[in-house]
């Protein structure tokens, strides 16, 4: 499935899943807007960005969840839990993996349902596990849409993954709940 992302700087200023040429015309008209150029100095993009991940609800166009994310506010989605700290890119990630302890992370998007709703178990989880020698964290797959995607191989949200270190111990995509025990399980085991 191509997906069509209009950036300027790190910022996605559109993105369109998919094929159809209406959300392909809305991705170049909001990267024209951003620059202020005439649409004859324009080219449309010749390869789509980082495949879009799979959710188990459809994508809400209308959500104001996304505005909320660009100005700094947390989603549904996202945790506000003492218990789970919140990480940005690679580098958020690998200082994560480099404090000691296995690290548990949720990968989610604000727009993703299944995250939203998979929230409160996960920050159940996090308090439940508060001593047991693993951190919970979480990333925005849109804050990070190349490498989530393309190094981690996150296709599906959320997406729950335990690391000891650079090691995946083990991967659980969904929001299945035994799947999130098995993380929690492989992350724990790890401490030992």
């Amino acid at each position: 499935l191509p997906t069509f992302i209009a950036f300027k700087g790190p910022k996605i200023l559109h993105k369109s899943p998919g094929s159809d040429e209406e959300g392909l015309k809305k991705v170049i008209a909001a990267a024209k807007e951003a620059t202020g150029a005439p649409a004859a100095e324009q080219a449309a993009p010749t390869q789509p960005a980082a495949e879009t991940p799979k959710t188990e609800e459809k994508k809400d166009e209308s959500s104001a969840a996304a505005p909320a994310a660009a100005a700094g506010e947390k989603s549904e989605a996202s945790s506000a839990s003492p218990f789970v700290k919140h990480v940005v890119g690679s580098d958020g990630l690998k200082e994560a993996c480099e404090a000691g302890k296995p690290v548990i992370v949720k990968f989610y998007a604000t727009w993703c349902g299944s995250c939203k709703q998979v929230a409160p178990k996960y920050e159940r989880y996090a308090e439940e596990n508060k001593d047991a020698g693993v951190q919970f964290v979480e990333m925005d797959y849109d804050e990070d849409e190349p490498f989530i995607a393309n190094v981690l191989k996150v296709d599906l949200l959320p997406t729950f993954i335990a690391f000891k270190g650079p090691k995946i111990l083990h991967k659980s995509p969904g929001s299945d709940e035994e799947g999130l025990k098995k993380v929690i399980a492989a992350a724990k085991e790890a401490t030992a």
